[in-house]
């Protein structure tokens, strides 16, 4: 036999579970949208601003520090910093082209310990405080040395956490509201169910009077109006019972 459950937790359960799938599915959607934008845009942006240092390097007129390959284009994605520094053959830092040394400093450790070679385009490195957009290819100035041109989208990804922390928090508050919902929608449910509930017994128990039900749903309403035809089909048949029990001894006295 299975174990049977109040309409109010059947209720509770689906409602929790409708509305954090719903809600899990906007947070999954959203997560592969920031990702899919930082892969398409920035990393389309970073490639042609890698081919563009890569050009002046090895024309020679690139000057380190400039700015004119990264903050006075139009098209740069909002949130993405671009940065780019030359690294010699072991990973060390050579020369920082344009950025934060020290950002610069600490891609240029990771780039040692995790042996990440040239060639690598648009990889997602995380470090303390800052995610950045990698990619690392043969300096044309100086071919033992590696250039090493990175995009730094720190504020898209916490803009992401942020987004994140509030679609937790509106699934927390979806289980409270469910919870609530639920109680008022099993009460609803529950009243005019032990009311025909009752009215049952009362047919079982011989009380055979109609009674006057009004329900809110069509459905309670409908069975509410069988079980008064069931009464009054009953209170005819007795009534017919009884009178076929008088006649029946007259009869069979004439025999």
């Amino acid at each position: 036999m299975k174990g049977q459950r109040h309409i109010r937790t059947r209720l509770t359960l689906a409602l929790i579970v409708l509305s954090c799938a719903v809600l899990f599915v906007v947070m999954l959607a959203f997560n592969i949208a920031v990702r899919s934008y930082i892969r398409s845009r920035v990393s389309a942006q970073l490639s042609e601003i890698t081919k563009n240092i890569s050009e002046d390097r090895r024309s020679g007129i690139y000057i380190p520090g400039g700015e004119k390959q990264f903050d006075d284009r139009p098209d740069r994605v909002t949130g993405a910093e671009y940065s780019a520094a030359v690294l010699s053959g072991d990973g060390s830092l050579i020369t920082v082209l344009h950025g934060n040394e020290t950002a610069a400093a600490e891609l240029a450790s990771y780039v040692r310990e995790h042996n990440l070679t040239v060639g690598i385009q648009s990889k997602l490195v995380s470090l303390d405080g800052e995610i950045c957009t990698v990619s690392i290819l043969p300096d044309p100035k100086d071919a033992e040395n590696s250039l090493l041109v990175y995009a730094d989208v720190t504020s898209i990804m916490l803009f992401s956490q942020r987004v994140n922390v509030i679609l937790l928090i509106v699934i927390l508050a979806a289980v409270v509201l469910s919870v609530l919902l639920s109680r008022r929608i099993a009460r609803s449910f529950a009243r005019p169910i032990q009311t025909l509930s009752d009215f049952a017994s009362e047919i079982g128990s011989g009380k055979l009077e109609p009674q006057a039900l009004d329900f809110r749903d069509a459905e309670f309403r409908q069975l509410a109006d069988s079980m008064n035809g069931m009464v009054l089909e009953l209170n005819d048949a007795k009534k017919r019972q009884e009178t076929f029990s008088k006649t029946c001894p007259m009869n069979f006295g004439h025999r």
